[in-house]
């Protein structure tokens, strides 16, 4: 986690992002990676303002809401199951997607960690015009601020005894997934999410990073009616 924490951190300073898509109060992103050979696509960075404080939107991220919240959310999510519990921070869980078409159902290993920012750093505010992040060209990101994480892993022969999937039925994907819940001072919040995912050789990444832009849209809008209608 401190690793993705470290490099996500490090690209937020960026100043090239390249806006995908916009809506009112929301936009979305994408950055290349300086490492061409890192094996992973691009970056992705969704930030939304939502009419919610830190501390309740982020109620609706855990794991006791995780698979209400993804079904508002996710158009792809099938559903998610707990592997391990192990701590109370951190869990080993197991996503699947939906069947697309003639597309085979994707599985995720995540670690999904509940935690806080564990320093202030700067992000620099892109495309302006455009960014829910109102007349600024940068934001602090204070320590302390709420964040939940999701670390793609390969489980090795220490957890052999866990449950598992068909293999004929799913590709093992990857998604490392970071959401800050940032404090506006004014009873709301600015939800920043970067996240890479790695679906597999069968999708080509220019097609992913095409229907990101869509889905992104979509899921921010989905989830602030979501929490406009279900209170925590």
């Amino acid at each position: 986690f401190q690793s993705i924490n470290n490099d996500y951190i490090k690209v937020l300073q960026d100043k090239q992002w390249k806006l995908l898509r916009k809506s009112t109060n929301i936009t979305i992103e994408t950055l290349q990676s300086s490492n061409d050979n890192d094996g992973w696509p691009f970056y992705i960075k969704t930030t939304a303002h939502l009419d919610k404080k830190p501390k309740d939107l982020y109620n609706y991220f855990k794991w006791n809401q995780f698979d209400n919240t993804q079904k508002k959310t996710d158009p792809f999510y099938d559903k998610a199951s707990l592997l391990l519990d192990i701590n109370k921070e951190i869990k080993l869980i197991r996503k699947t997607t939906k069947k697309v078409f003639i597309l085979p159902k994707r599985e995720f290993i995540l670690a999904l960690t509940d935690s806080s920012q564990n320093k202030d750093f700067t992000i620099a505010v892109t495309n302006q015009l455009y960014s829910p992040i109102h007349n600024a060209t940068e934001l602090v990101i204070k320590k302390g601020t709420q964040l939940q994480s999701w670390a793609s892993l390969t489980l090795n022969e220490d957890y052999k005894d866990l449950p598992k999937l068909d293999d004929s039925k799913y590709i093992h994907a990857y998604q490392d997934f970071i959401a800050w819940f940032v404090d506006d001072n004014k009873n709301g919040t600015y939800l920043i999410i970067v996240m890479r995912v790695d679906l597999g050789s069968d999708i080509p990444r220019w097609l992913f990073t095409t229907t990101v832009a869509g889905t992104g849209i979509w899921s921010m809008q989905s989830l602030i009616k979501y929490i406009k209608t279900n209170e925590l």
